[in-house]
């Protein structure tokens, strides 16, 4: 094999290895670019994301006490009796947390006028010349609404319960899926492939609800750290490529160069 020959192969080697990596370009900076785009707004939506979660519990005592400033005027007209079925018309909603506000709120109303009653019959009956020690009072609704009382504590205690158990299990899948996220990294296949399954597992990650509120801050801060490890990962996975092809293919026509 000639010079000239050998050239014109290795010059003909270039321009095909050339023309094959510009042709995987445009999908692959399509790849690239979102990887890029999310990682510039990942920490952001992960941050906006925490600050919703643990905002939720300061929007939720600022809804309350609004409601509250809006609806005491109405139940402090109530009369007992009226206080007694709003509560009782109150427990057939099953979602104690949305009802909790207005139910603390009967109860704080009636005790108060309750103890007004009491304190007024007593001061008749003294009035009268009874007896302290003899003096006894019942009302009708004071033991209905006890008796409610009861009833939402016992649900209370049942839900509470309970949401710290789902608490508990969504702590519980969020520590897995950061396993799962540290798992992508330096996994030798293809970026592709392995974007495609972090994006899933960020799906996943998004429809999980509330974890205790002691342990929201470090989940969270473990989430976001190997969620820009493994973009860090595919960045450098990506100019490793790169460094490796360019590598080899001057390799290769140093090496037909030479022929």
């Amino acid at each position: 094999m000639n010079t000239h020959n050998n050239l014109q192969e290795a010059d003909g080697l270039l321009e095909k290895e050339n023309k094959e990596q510009k042709g995987k370009t445009p999908e692959k900076n399509a790849v690239d670019q979102t990887v890029k785009n999310d990682s510039d707004v990942e920490v952001i939506n992960e941050i906006t994301e925490l600050e919703k979660e643990v905002a939720v519990e300061n929007n939720d005592v600022e809804s309350t006490n609004a409601s509250i400033k809006e609806t005491e005027d109405v139940y402090d007209n109530f009369e007992l009796e009226d206080l007694t079925d709003a509560f009782e018309a109150l427990l057939k909603n099953d979602d104690l947390y949305l009802i909790r506000p207005k139910i603390n709120l009967i109860k704080k109303v009636f005790n108060t006028k309750f103890s007004e009653l009491l304190n007024d019959s007593k001061k008749a009956f003294l009035a009268e010349g009874g007896n302290s020690i003899d003096f006894n009072f019942t009302s009708p609704h004071k033991k209905k609404f006890n008796s409610l009382s009861r009833n939402y504590r016992e649900r209370n205690e049942k839900f509470q319960k309970s949401k710290k158990q789902d608490y508990k299990k969504n702590l519980e899948l969020r520590l897995k899926i950061i396993e799962e996220i540290k798992a992508l990294i330096n996994v030798n296949q293809n970026s592709n492939t392995s974007y495609n399954n972090f994006k899933d597992l960020q799906d996943k990650w998004r429809n999980i609800g509330k974890v205790p509120l002691k342990d929201a801050n470090n989940v969270w801060n473990n989430y976001r750290h190997h969620v820009e490890r493994f973009y860090d990962f595919l960045h450098l996975d990506r100019d490793l490529r790169q460094r490796d092809y360019k590598y080899n293919l001057e390799k290769k026509t140093k090496n037909y160069r030479k022929c």
